[in-house]
């Protein structure tokens, strides 16, 4: 943990009438929203302090809709290394790149984190927490470095239900604590739901501080409110409330459906958020997409547990936004005028003071709006809260590990995707940018490369650029980076392709991000297991049972009702063990951000496997304690 300082730059200023709107508030969320209540099986391992200690760093993106389409999701895993050192885990799926540990080792000095590389779940790539269970190497990796205090806690990307259950199966079959630094699951939803966040700014600040939009559950109410809005505005947008990045955004030119009846607007709109894979379960966004706007800062934080003091400021950003959509591709720092900047500092800080007051701990940040024509008279909007690490949180944490305080150096981070990109190595861009590349050795240097998968998987590289001013820093990240990797495209297609070829898969994803079935048959085939003995759990004083601690390989539960057709982002299913692998079989299918957690009780004919006392009470302890009835499983079912 002593790996990521954290250094507050900007004070709020709040008064007591907005301290005690704050307090008001926190009761009544609390009283009107049970989901946001720690399950009692998960409240060991809230942490009351944060201290220096070894930390498993893994990236589960199992809650954010759409990533499990897009090979994006491997670079994103490959972020968590910014933030560990010597004495620390990185957990990636992805393939290693060649090079990359000892550029990080050696140029930016960032230590030696040992590397675990569970195989993709038949959750798809998203789902890196339910891998590092089902895994056996990675389990018994991670379950002995406990037992020999050599690991404390879990730091992932966000707190999904899926790493909040990883960690409650490693505390029971480790028999060490185990702290999660992030928010519970409940808080984790309901913070990252744009819909919750919009109505929790409204009833603090009210309505004005956020966009006009509202939320619809199907098609028609859908073509209504489209039709309504398209009267008297030039630009609509249509949002997945729990995505990210901009993923989950559909821009439509309101001139479009003007005028056009309700059928035709429906049918148009079928067509046009196609990409969004609506389920239907949960409402959509719709609402103006503002055309005015002259700024989109993001706010740092980060959210300690309350015993150790209130939230921290770490500085404002300014994003870099592309295409109509609104897609992250970097950020600098933002340059405000001091009025406006205090306003969005002080407003930051009260949301995370009322999201400490509901058990947030960790990394957050606030996406705005600046509308207006100009800095001194806009007004600002509160777009979204990002309650997780991201690709600003990531690159200012890093530039803090290198120069103590990231304001010290001025940088701008970008990413860069180019074609012909992939027929290069990492090492190629290492020997061709060697003469800048950043080394903390000699402190020469501008160029800090990172997230190196997306060479292959996107022929794409995210980088930073240091320079003299902070101007200089975004137009060496805008213009020269992009002009010099270029240049290497160009000097690699000249020389002749490349021989080596790089595959990023290493399991057959279909288009929905779900494993595959076989070529030759749509029939699921669940491998059988002679052994079903645990090696590591078969000492007296280290098993679950006392003896040892049963395995047997899939299915997963949650996939049975997948193969049947059913597209469910619930989370029911999320518990249906028969022993101690099956355990973690998590439904990490982007459960909703504030429904109740379901769960499922073993009732013995998984594939005709017994189920022990052992079991059922694991099951019972993570599982039925948070109050959710127990339900039956079901065979693995054929094609329906």
């Amino acid at each position: 943990m002593s790996v990521i300082p954290i250094v507050e730059h900007d004070r709020a200023t709040p008064t007591p009438e907005q301290c005690a709107a704050v307090d008001r508030l926190a009761v009544e969320l609390v009283r009107d929203n049970p989901t946001l209540a720690v399950p009692e099986g998960f409240r060991p391992l809230v942490p009351e302090t944060l201290d220096d200690m070894a930390t498993l760093h893994l990236d589960d993106f199992s809650e954010i809709p759409l990533l499990d389409q897009s090979q994006e999701v491997w670079h994103l895993q490959q972020r968590a290394r910014l933030r560990a050192g010597d004495g620390d885990f990185v957990v990636c799926s992805a393939p290693a790149v060649d090079g990359y540990e000892e550029y990080c080792r050696d140029y930016l000095g960032l230590g030696s984190p040992r590397w675990l590389d569970p195989p993709p779940s038949r959750a798809g790539p998203s789902g890196l927490a339910l891998a590092c269970w089902t895994d056996r190497a990675t389990r018994r990796k991670i379950i002995h470095e406990l037992r020999c205090g050599e690991l404390l806690a879990l730091h992932p990307h966000m707190g999904t239900f899926a790493v909040w259950e990883l960690a409650a199966l490693l505390q029971r079959a480790s028999r060490q604590p185990v702290r999660v630094i992030a928010p519970p699951p409940g808080v984790t939803r309901w913070v990252n739901n744009k819909i919750a966040f919009a109505d929790t700014v409204t009833r603090l600040f009210g309505p004005q501080m956020r966009p006009r939009m509202v939320a619809v559950a199907n098609f028609a109410t859908l073509s209504q409110r489209v039709a309504e809005l398209a009267e008297d505005a030039r630009v609509l947008v249509i949002k997945l409330p729990d995505s990210a990045g901009g993923r989950g955004n559909v821009v439509i030119d309101a001139t479009l459906l003007r005028g056009k009846s309700l059928l035709a607007i429906c049918k148009m709109l079928e067509h046009l958020i196609r990409p969004l894979c609506w389920d239907r379960r949960n409402p959509l966004l719709v609402g103006c997409w503002e055309t005015d706007v002259i700024g989109t800062p993001s706010v740092q934080l980060w959210i300690p547990p309350r015993l150790q003091g209130p939230p921290m400021v770490e500085g404002i950003f300014a994003q870099v936004l592309v295409n109509c959509e609104g897609t992250f591709q970097g950020s600098c720092k933002a340059d405000l005028p001091g009025p406006l900047g205090q306003e969005i500092v002080t407003r930051s800080w009260l949301l995370a003071e009322l999201f400490q007051r509901l058990g947030y701990v960790g990394r957050c940040s606030f996406d705005l709006i600046l509308v207006g024509d100009d800095l001194g008279s806009c007004r600002l909007e509160f777009i979204e809260c990002n309650g997780r690490w991201g690709g600003t949180s990531g690159p200012m944490t890093l530039m803090n590990r290198l120069f103590g305080d990231w304001t010290a150096q001025p940088y701008a981070s970008s990413q860069d995707h180019l074609e012909g990109l992939n027929r290069l190595r990492f090492l190629d861009l290492l020997d061709g940018l060697q003469s800048d590349l950043y080394d903390r050795r000699t402190g020469r240097g501008w160029i800090i490369l990172y997230n190196p998968v997306q060479i292959a998987s996107s022929s794409g590289i995210s980088f930073l650029a240091l320079g003299s001013s902070w101007s200089e820093s975004l137009r060496r990240a805008r213009v020269d980076l992009p002009i010099r990797l270029r240049q290497l495209v160009t000097r690699r297609a000249e020389t002749g392709p490349v021989s080596v070829r790089v595959e990023i898969r290493r399991v057959l994803i279909d288009c929905t991000g779900w494993p595959a079935s076989d070529p030759e048959s749509s029939e699921p085939s669940w491998p059988v297991v002679d052994d079903r003995r645990d090696r590591l759990d078969c000492r007296d004083n280290l098993g679950i049972d006392r003896q040892q601690a049963p395995i047997r390989d899939f299915p997963p539960v949650f996939l049975r009702d997948r193969l049947r057709g059913h597209h469910d982002r619930s989370v029911a299913g999320l518990l249906g063990m028969t022993d101690m692998r099956d355990a973690a079989d998590l439904a990490v299918v982007n459960p909703p951000p504030i429904d109740p957690v379901e769960c499922v009780v073993p009732d013995g004919r998984d594939q005709g496997n017994p189920v022990g006392e052992d079991d059922v009470e694991l099951s019972r302890l993570i599982g039925a304690e948070l109050g959710a009835p127990p339900c039956e499983l079901v065979n693995p079912p054929g094609d329906d």
